[in-house]
């Protein structure tokens, strides 16, 4: 039944979320582990971040969107300028990729920049995602791999929270999401359904 499903599918996100190290109560508002506080923005004013989109709009939304959240936005029209910057850059914290571009894509652009900075934290955004195309990004040294979004994009901005502030979210989850071969923000993404009770209440031998 649907809400067999639901229950199985609940507690295996539930035994997820225990390896993340965090816990929550279905319906109750609680939190999962990497949701970092909004106070963290103050701790990143300013952190260099480049972008990396062939198409001017969707470079120009990404750029105006970090720089709301107090990033000191960087942006390169192409893969080669990129890689330039970072090598001239070395402040820069973290950087984000299409995945679709033409000449050097994002993947190829993630191995490079890996391979020249093997700490940098890489998201790649592409407009829809699957197994293979995670395995790639994964395997080119991205963090993470995220749809690209028409509003607020409070994924990438959780997702780069996280990653600039590992302290506070530790990389149990990134290690799992690679496990699992599963792109990290879908995986919280659906840990999140769970704490704000979309899959419906369990009883008490489930939680």
């Amino acid at each position: 039944t649907r809400r067999g499903i639901s229950r199985s599918m609940a507690c295996s996100l539930r035994g997820i979320l225990h390896t993340l190290g965090g816990s929550c109560r279905a319906g109750r508002g609680a939190h999962p582990p990497w949701r970092v506080s909004r106070v963290h923005d103050k701790m990143t004013m300013n952190t260099p971040v480049l972008v990396v989109d062939d198409d001017a709009l969707s470079r120009h939304v990404l750029v105006q969107r970090l720089r709301r959240w107090g990033y000191a936005a960087v942006a390169c029209a192409h893969a080669e300028a990129a890689l330039a910057r970072l090598a001239g850059m070395p402040a820069t914290a973290a950087l984000v990729a299409d995945v679709d571009m033409p000449g050097t894509d994002g993947i190829a652009l993630a191995r490079a920049a890996h391979e020249l900075r093997p700490e940098l934290p890489i998201f790649l955004v592409a407009p829809t995602t699957d197994r293979e195309l995670w395995n790639r990004a994964a395997a080119a040294g991205a963090r993470d791999l995220l749809v690209k979004q028409a509003g607020g994009g409070e994924g990438l901005r959780d997702a780069l929270a996280a990653a600039l502030c590992p302290e506070r979210t530790g990389n149990a989850d990134l290690a799992l999401a690679h496990s699992l071969r599963t792109p990290l923000t879908a995986l919280k993404g659906a840990v999140d359904m769970l704490c704000s009770g979309q899959l419906g209440e369990l009883g008490e031998p489930q939680r």
